[in-house]
């Protein structure tokens, strides 16, 4: 071949190839009527922005716990009737006082003023402690309920049979004193509204922290718990996590472009897209009333690392043009079109692979999904107006210094630093994929093999509370709470009339009340055997039984089995205790149905799923004729997830996997170049199982999301590679090159290697940030998804050319 040759190939395979006119010549012209007209776009980019920032300011938060929860599943839609009827079990303040001075007078005495001073909480409309509880009185002629503790100057032998009556009977071990700690249980229920409002929350956990401190130095112990209380300290995690990591997050991209590119004018532009990203995504997010949760709050950090990718190779390109001697405009906007193609379809894919979250039908997982797919199209809109609005405003500092006898403008300038050094890695990767071919893929195929073998060993785990740091004092506080209140996660037996009573109260029916009676029984005996650990049951036939004793006598109890015989006797046994408010976790206003409560530790979904399949084969096989009967309760819902969170994995990443193939192969237009495409996304998510059994760290909803997630980011370089992969081999294929395959893949190596290393990088230290999270589950998350996420760019690198070199896959008219 003629010197000529060589060289025309020498400058083929490592000049950048031009995008056609045809491709993008119109879209050269939109990018440059706009940077013409860049008063039109900064008043639409302004409307914009405080439209977004007007909507973003009003985002919710919501870490309540059925944010865990299936979606359009039966179970969940049992949860919703009986959380529309009992809608108190997670209403409730705890606060349970531990010293052995509580049944004495003194105790009492302090006892009453605190139960005072939490029923004048903002927002509580009842308390029941030792001096507020009422216990079922009375005899043959009349019952009532009267307080347990009528005065706290009691004789000593009735306040000590008061300890005792707490500590054992039914209605009060565990709810009011444990049975064998000197612990006592204050209940504190809040309206509704305000339980179920972030700020209401706030409010009263304030107002109740500050009561719990002044009488803290009364009692060895004194905390505030219960499902409401803890709902609000997580928010305030949470916002500890976005008040810290997302601007941790912006510092490290702002450092990193700030080293790459040594321009503080592309580090501003950089961060103005970002922001502008963040703040339209907050704005759908508000008008899709999705709440800011565990998993949405780290979107802004997710977005700041994927945008941080179209950036660089738009402003890499945009740099590079400069250096050659084009003028900054027509640079700008060839350098977009040039991008606008390829990270539309990346963002595309990205979105469509959330957008495939919502098969895991969790709704903290869907939500995230599609808050991410809304996300990935802002930020591309973002890269696409805000960025080259910024870059136009000034000129980029170049990095680099000018050779011997560069006087004009035109003169190109010698790269900088980071790109020198970059070609020297190159070299070194080059010569592996050259000459070391089977070496490389001897060290891929091990690694890859040895992560699926010990990724075969990673457990599914799911808890209530999944998310804490052991050593955190919120999860200390929960610990405490349930060895001293026998569990703080609810679980319901569940009985409802097929058709609602016409009259009178249809769940007083003898048979349902013996339904309730036997399942209490059956609740405690699983309780003794280990099966679940139940300390505590209570349901109206608890109430009942107590009555009809006082009623009828001893003798006439057994013989009735211990509950009302009728209908009409259980009904008036029942008006005689209800005051209108006493009964309402119990049964409905109009008598139709009726709930069986306990609390259960928040254990592993495993330890407890055996347990509770016993418990809805029993409860399906009695429950009795023309009443519906079912076990539900947020320990049910999160039983339930725990069940599907395999096959939801399976079908969320078979999903991405379609998406990405099919978006490959409408990119690239060959099969086997998109089969290409696929490999290095792939050998992530398998070495992400490795990397998993390595930590120690289980599958549970918010790892059950990496898997998509990881698959469809990592999609973003191999999209920007082999796009300008099949361009460069067209090129030097009509050039007539014996080699277009190795030449283009190795060629592109040094035009991409950088911005692909620099991006996965970026988004590696992202997704690191989470590491500090608050939430042990985040921080999981966010290792694991670093590690992947480097791990794919290193698969980019070596195993892409690798595979084209060795496999040259029919690319266009060789397809």
């Amino acid at each position: 071949m003629s010197q000529h040759g060589k060289v025309r190939e020498e400058q083929a395979a490592t000049t950048p190839a031009p995008v056609s006119r045809a491709e993008t010549g119109w879209l050269v012209g939109l990018f440059a009527w706009l940077l013409t007209h860049r008063p039109l776009l900064v008043g639409g980019l302004l409307l914009a922005l405080a439209w977004g920032g007007w909507h973003a300011s009003g985002v919710r938060f919501d870490q309540s716990v059925e944010q865990m929860f299936p979606v359009q599943d039966p179970t969940r839609a049992t949860y919703d009737r009986y959380k529309g009827l009992f809608p108190y079990d997670d209403a409730r303040a705890i606060v349970l006082v531990e010293d052995s001075r509580v049944w004495s007078p003194a105790g009492l005495q302090a006892l009453q003023e605190l139960e005072a001073d939490l029923l004048a909480l903002p927002g509580a409309t009842d308390v029941e402690g030792p001096l507020s509880v009422r216990d079922v009185t009375g005899g043959a002629d009349t019952i009532s309920l009267a307080r347990l503790v009528p005065d706290v100057r009691l004789p000593t032998p009735a306040r000590q049979q008061a300890e005792r009556t707490a500590r054992a009977d039914p209605l009060f071990a565990y709810n009011l004193a444990h049975p064998d700690r000197d612990v006592v249980a204050i209940r504190v229920r809040l309206r509704l509204d305000l339980a179920r409002s972030d700020e209401g929350r706030r409010v009263f956990n304030a107002a109740a922290d500050e009561v719990i401190a002044a009488h803290a130095p009364r009692w060895r112990k004194l905390l505030l718990t219960g499902i409401p209380v803890i709902r609000g300290r997580y928010i305030e995690l949470v916002q500890r996590d976005l008040n810290l990591l997302s601007p941790l997050a912006y510092l490290i991209i702002t450092l990193l472009i700030a080293l790459t590119f040594r321009s503080l004018h592309v580090v501003l532009a950089t961060v103005s897209t970002i922001a502008a990203a963040i703040v339209w995504t907050f704005a759908a997010m508000k008008l899709l009333d999705i709440p800011i949760a565990i998993l949405t709050s780290f979107c802004p950090i997710v977005i700041i690392v994927i945008s941080i990718s179209d950036t660089v190779h738009i402003v890499a390109d945009f740099l590079e043009r400069l250096r050659r001697g084009e003028e900054r405009r027509p640079a700008l906007a060839a350098a977009l079109a040039d991008a606008a193609g390829p990270c539309l379809l990346t963002e595309i894919t990205i979105a469509c692979g959330f957008l495939s979250m919502g098969l895991v039908n969790i709704t903290a997982i869907w939500e995230f999904g599609l808050v991410m797919a809304i996300g990935m199209g802002v930020t591309w809109l973002a890269n696409m107006t805000v960025l080259p609005l910024v870059l136009s405003l000034g000129r980029p500092r170049l990095c680099g210094t000018s050779p011997a006898g560069a006087g004009s403008r035109a003169t190109p300038l010698a790269p900088p630093l980071a790109i020198r050094l970059w070609g020297r890695a190159v070299d070194g990767i080059e010569h592996l994929v050259r000459h070391r071919t089977r070496r490389v893929v001897g060290v891929a195929v091990s690694l890859l093999l040895l992560a699926a073998l010990a990724g075969s060993t990673v457990d599914r785990v799911h808890f209530v509370f999944d998310d804490l740091w052991p050593a955190s004092s919120l999860y200390q506080d929960i610990r405490f709470g349930e060895t001293r209140y026998g569990g703080l996660v609810p679980l319901a037996v569940f009985l409802e009339a097929e058709r609602p009573a016409t009259e009178g109260m249809s769940v007083l029916e003898p048979e349902a009340l013996r339904f309730l009676d036997r399942a209490e029984e059956h609740l405690r005996e699983l309780g003794r055997s280990g099966e679940l650990p139940v300390a505590t049951a209570v349901s109206v036939a608890t109430y009942l039984r107590k009555s009809h004793r006082l009623v009828v006598g001893d003798a006439q109890a057994a013989q009735d089995g211990g509950l009302p015989t009728s209908r009409a006797a259980a009904a008036q046994e029942f008006l005689l205790l209800d005051d209108g408010d006493e009964f309402k976790d119990l049964i409905s206003p109009d008598g139709a149905a009726a709930a069986l409560i306990t609390r259960l530790p928040d254990l592993p979904a495993e330890t407890v799923s055996a347990g509770l399949r016993q418990l809805e084969r029993w409860v399906a096989a009695n429950a009795p004729p023309g009443y519906r009967a079912s076990v539900t309760g947020i320990l049910a819902l999160s039983n339930r997830v725990y069940e599907l969170l395999l096959q939801g994995l399976v079908q969320s990443f078979l999903v991405a996997f379609g998406v990405t193939f099919l978006v490959f192969f409408f990119v690239l237009r060959s099969s086997r170049l998109a089969l290409v495409g696929v490999v290095p996304n792939v050998a992530p998510v398998v070495m992400m199982l490795g990397y998993m059994a390595l930590f120690g760290i289980d599958l549970k909803p918010s790892t059950v999301l990496l898997f998509s997630m990881v698959l469809v980011v990592a999609d973003d370089d191999t999209i920007q590679y082999l796009s300008r992969f099949r361009r460069r081999y067209g090129r030097l294929r009509r050039l007539g090159d014996p080699d277009p395959h190795g030449r283009a893949a190795l060629g592109l190596l040094r035009e991409l290697g950088l911005p692909m290393f620099i991006t996965s990088t970026a988004v590696a230290l992202g997704f690191l940030l989470l590491s500090f999270s608050e939430f042990r589950a985040t921080a999981n998350l966010g290792m694991i998804a670093g590690l992947t996420l480097f791990s794919a760019v290193l698969a980019d690198l070596f195993l892409v050319p690798v595979i084209l070199r060795a496999w040259k896959p029919r690319v266009g008219r060789d397809g």
